[in-house]
């Protein structure tokens, strides 16, 4: 009797075991994962260390004020700089502001879709949607200038060589 009572408890031990080491449990911070999550944090991390660096500036713009030596006409200079890093100053908080309020949002649909992919058993995240965004980043970072010189010298240029194409190639035949 005890013999099969503690072989019973054995393979309940056992049973027990291996279903708490076989069963996926989902991620709990799945936005560890994201690339484009990851990207927002770096994005306001820059801001963050601009708008240090602009408040930095604004004290010593501020204390040349002060240093300006009466009616030598460069009060104007010195009180222009300040207003400027100030107008900088008021755009990097809102860049901040946006950039906390984007990434809370990413972070929210990051754990809807990591759910809702980790219960149907697909990839995630969708390397798709990082090629978009990455794209979208790309475009929304391009000079809007146009540049008449630089589309010229583009245009001069060799075209790349095509992926694929070794110097094994060159004779002009195939092998």
């Amino acid at each position: 009797m005890k013999n099969s009572l503690n072989k019973l408890r054995t393979s309940l031990i056992a049973l027990a075991l291996v279903g708490f080491i076989g069963c996926e449990k989902p991620d709990p911070h799945p936005e560890n994962r994201d690339p484009i999550f990851e990207d927002l944090g770096k994005q306001l991390k820059s801001v963050e260390s601009d708008l240090k660096a602009a408040e930095k500036q604004l004290d010593e713009f501020k204390d040349a004020v002060n240093k300006v030596k009466p009616q030598t006409g460069q009060i104007k200079f010195a009180q222009k700089r300040v207003y400027d890093t100030e107008a900088q100053i008021s755009k990097l908080r809102q860049k901040r502001d946006f950039n906390s309020l984007e990434i809370q949002t990413r972070l929210e649909y990051v754990r809807k879709q990591y759910l809702a992919a980790f219960t149907a058993k697909k990839q995630w995240p969708d390397p798709n949607e990082a090629a978009e965004y990455k794209a979208q980043q790309s475009l929304e970072r391009a000079s809007r200038s146009w540049n008449a010189k630089e589309r010229i010298e583009a245009a001069k240029a060799p075209p790349p060589k095509p992926a694929g194409h070794g110097e094994e190639h060159e004779g002009g035949g195939h092998h």
